[in-house]
């Protein structure tokens, strides 16, 4: 894993996001599981886990790709796959 790592870019510490534009809650927001099985996610977010709770509001789209921590290494074609998904139309 170490080979194929890079550094994370120092600026995601400095600088602060910033939105050009409000979007009004327009945005929606995606969960990509891959360390707990989906079912366990939506489990927690029922209950109220505070680690998932913030999950359950209807701008949310949770999908599951099976596999550790690590997907980019594990597996890095199922994970492009998915995120070029994000793109379609058909998901917005």
């Amino acid at each position: 894993m170490r080979s194929r790592a890079v550094a994370q870019p120092f600026g995601t510490y400095t600088q602060p996001l910033r939105l050009q534009k409000r979007t009004e809650g327009a945005l929606t927001k995606r969960l990509i599981t891959n360390s707990f099985p989906l079912a366990q996610v939506r489990e927690m977010i029922a209950s109220g886990h505070p680690w998932f709770r913030e999950l359950g509001g209807p701008e949310w789209r949770l999908l599951e790709l099976s596999t550790g921590h690590w997907p980019m290494f594990s597996r890095p074609e199922d994970l492009a796959e998915v995120l070029g998904s994000l793109l379609a139309p058909a998901s917005q």
